[in-house]
């Protein structure tokens, strides 16, 4: 079996993520975080979640008002820092259930591997 490249292992990760955030399934977000998991929000505020439990719940509540059903990916973007650490840019939009767009986002993702699997550690971002 060929091993994937770092900046596609982030990749990957980054599209698990995507889905387990659309399944709303914390299962599925702990095969693509890490955690702790931290992430500095647009107005500098930082967070840390232990779980993806933990993580997934605080999503939903914070999206909750704006009608947020699901992601979609535009573009993504890396730069290999080394062989278990990339830097993942994302534009990324997200919807209500009926496909009306909410509005366009743009984060970095630290990817790592750690524990065995590739994983976001840390994000950063507009929404």
């Amino acid at each position: 079996m060929t091993e994937l490249s770092a900046e596609k292992e982030a990749i990957k990760a980054v599209h698990k993520y995507i889905e387990g955030l659309n399944d709303k399934d914390p299962t599925k977000l702990a095969d693509s975080l890490h955690f702790p998991h931290i992430r500095s929000m647009k107005d500098g505020t930082f967070f840390e979640w232990h779980s993806p439990k933990e993580y997934m719940e605080a999503f939903k509540n914070r999206l909750k008002s704006s009608g947020w059903d699901h992601t979609k990916l535009i573009k993504t973007s890396t730069e290999k820092l080394s062989a278990s650490k990339v830097h993942v840019s994302i534009e990324f939009g997200r919807y209500t259930k009926t496909g009306v767009l909410i509005n366009n986002y743009k984060s970095l993702y630290v990817v790592i591997h750690d524990q065995g699997y590739w994983g976001i550690k840390f994000g950063s971002g507009t929404g």
